[in-house]
């Protein structure tokens, strides 16, 4: 469902009309997204079923311990955090800050991380990195904010780092950021903060994913014209939309017919959304208990 559909669909449920002027657009798109961000988000996290994670490499910078939190994980939270050492890969601890201490010594204050611990916005990692490594990260990746339709980009030609659009939006010049966004469900983002180098006419250049293909959305960063949610979910956001206006507007009758129904929609989304994987039960690996710490020989304990 893409935002002009959303907007249709809340009118239709709660009569908006389309020349009031109460609530513009955006206004209403904005309800949308506090919707999404204050209840949907919560209700996917909890199914725990690995809604919109993502993985990525980062480098790590010889004598630096401290290095930022992905700029849209959800909950400035981590899922996963592992360093990559030669054709493998190793699990990174999780340490309580308190006993941070007892992972490093006067004579080993540096070398090959072997767990990390969380101070702020920033993860640190232990010991402080001797050079450059590659960690691969995996976080809960946020879904943008709802923009109209005619304020995105579709995607008409693709060639060697640049695409043409069928029409361009204002925002877009050189030298800002956007996302690439897939026009098929669940309507997930293919890039993003892909830097424009250059507009001209209908012609953007960039370096663009190749995952890139006809039809799909171009839009600044941290936009979206689609809702980034399973379809599912669709026409439930949409009644979530239905809610906060009537309670905007003060029709509070209107408002407890609309929250039964949301609660409704959302119960039937949830029952086809978990479990993910039907034919095979879930096994649970303790990665920190004893014996895989024992079993993983990036694993040694400094001197208290």
């Amino acid at each position: 469902m893409n935002s002009d559909d959303l907007l249709a669909s809340a009118r239709r449920g709660a009569s908006i009309p389309n020349d009031q002027n109460l609530f513009t657009d955006a206004e209403l798109l904005a309800m949308a997204d506090e919707a999404i961000q204050l209840d949907f988000l919560p209700m996917l996290t909890s199914l725990r079923e690995e809604f919109f994670v993502k993985k990525e490499n980062v480098s790590t910078v010889a004598n630096q311990a401290e290095y930022d939190m992905p700029s849209r994980a959800i909950g400035s939270t981590l899922r996963d955090l592992k360093i990559i050492v030669g054709s493998g890969k190793k699990n990174l601890i999780y340490i309580q800050p308190e006993v941070s201490h007892e992972y490093t010594n006067s004579t080993t204050t540096s070398g090959e991380p072997i767990g990390f611990y969380l101070q702020g916005d920033q993860y640190v990692l232990l010991p402080t990195p001797a050079s450059v490594y590659t960690l691969e990260i995996s976080y809960g990746f946020r879904p943008s904010a709802l923009i109209p339709l005619a304020s995105s980009a579709v995607v008409a030609t693709i060639g060697s780092g640049l695409i043409t659009v069928t029409s361009l939006p204002s925002g877009i010049v050189t030298g800002v950021l956007v996302d690439c966004t897939s026009a098929k469900a669940n309507y997930q983002n293919k890039g993003y903060d892909v830097a424009v180098t250059n507009v001209s006419g209908t012609t953007i250049y960039g370096t663009f994913p190749s995952t890139l293909t006809v039809g799909d959305y171009v839009c600044l960063a941290g936009f979206t014209p689609v809702i980034q949610l399973p379809v599912d979910l669709h026409p439930a956001v949409a009644q979530a939309l239905q809610s906060r206006y009537l309670e905007s507007v003060g029709d509070f009758d209107g408002l407890s017919i609309s929250d039964k129904k949301l609660q409704q929609r959302m119960n039937s989304a949830k029952a086809l959304l978990a479990p993910r994987v039907e034919g095979e039960p879930k096994v649970i690996v303790n990665n920190s208990g004893l014996l895989n710490r024992r079993g993983n020989k990036g694993y040694q304990r400094g001197v208290r």
